[in-house]
This record gives C-alpha cells, sequence and structure tokens, in this order.
C-alpha cells in the first residue's frame, strides 16, 4: 500500500525540483542529470521515506546531498589534476625522506603501489581515493558495502607493506 501511496505522490512534486536544481547547478542540462540522479535515488531508497512527511522535502534534501557530494568530488579531482608532472616528479624528489617510525610516501610511490594492487582492490581503492563514499562504491560495485570496507582496509595495507620496497628503488 505504501508503495503505491509512493509512486502517486512522486509525480506530483517532481516539477518543483527543477527550479531548485537550476538553482544550485545554474546549467540547464547539469539540473536535468540532476534531477534524474534525485528521483533514481528517490526510487531506490523509497523504504527510507517516513509516510505523513514532505515529500518535496525529502527530494530537496536528496538533490542537495547529491549536488554537494558532486561539488566536493570535482573539487577534489581538480586538485589533484593540477599538479603537472614537473610538479609531481619535484614532489616525489622532495617529500622522499625515511624516519625510522614512518615514511612519507610521494604521489608518484603512491601511483606506483596502486598499479601493482590486484583487480578489484586497485579498482576499489581508486574509487575510495577519488572521493566516493563506501555505500556509493558498493552501489556501483554491486557488492555488499562490508566487502568494499575490506578490500580498502587490505589495499591500505597491501600499501603500506609495499613501502620499504618503494623507499630501496628509489635510494
Amino acid at each position: 500500500m505504501f508503495s503505491q501511496e509512493f509512486e502517486c505522490q512522486l509525480p506530483l512534486v517532481v516539477a518543483e525540483l527543477m527550479p531548485f536544481a537550476i538553482k544550485l547547478t545554474r546549467n540547464r542540462d547539469a539540473a536535468q542529470d540532476l534531477c534524474q540522479e534525485t528521483l533514481c535515488r528517490a526510487l531506490m531508497n523509497k523504504d527510507k521515506f517516513a509516510p505523513g512527511t514532505s515529500m518535496e522535502a525529502w527530494l530537496l534534501v536528496i538533490m542537495r546531498n547529491i549536488f554537494l557530494n558532486n561539488y566536493r568530488r570535482k573539487q577534489l579531482h581538480d586538485k589533484f589534476e593540477s599538479y603537472s608532472k614537473h610538479e609531481v616528479a619535484h614532489a616525489a624528489d622532495r617529500n622522499l625522506h625515511n624516519n625510522s617510525t614512518e615514511m612519507a610516501l610521494t604521489l608518484k610511490e603512491l601511483q606506483e603501489g596502486m598499479d601493482g594492487l590486484p583487480g578489484k582492490f586497485k579498482i576499489t581503492f581508486q574509487l575510495y581515493s577519488q572521493g566516493y563514499k563506501y555505500q556509493e562504491i558498493a552501489d556501483m560495485m554491486k557488492e555488499p558495502m562490508g566487502t568494499i570496507k575490506s578490500r580498502i582496509h587490505m589495499a591500505k595495507r597491501m600499501l603500506r607493506n609495499n613501502v620499504p620496497a618503494w623507499a630501496e628503488a628509489h635510494a
């Protein structure tokens, strides 16, 4: 019964999403994409909607969260993209130092380590390092969130365990 009510209410509030999406994105095409993603998330999570509450408010919160997560992800991506190869190489030379208790990884070493990770560990860790949340990665890979957390933990461990090998190669 609740599912039918949900699906009957949804079309009534869809028209209210576009103006808010345009306000957030300031681009009609991006706003349409944001609306579509919001509706997909709402349908995937309709069991989390509390009957008797405002569906419009619930959808707008979902939209805002999607927009903010995408914005943060883009900012992080742009920040790392702005490094030129020269800056990365210079940072690698400058940052490589050995301490008896810890070692600072350079961007180059981290990339080498990530390239050496086994298949699913590599993909999972790359998504994690790009700013995706555990649940988003689990949804993309169609795996349980516990599996994703475990893979990320194991990938970190593999990277830590390979640090001495990288340091010797660059000494």
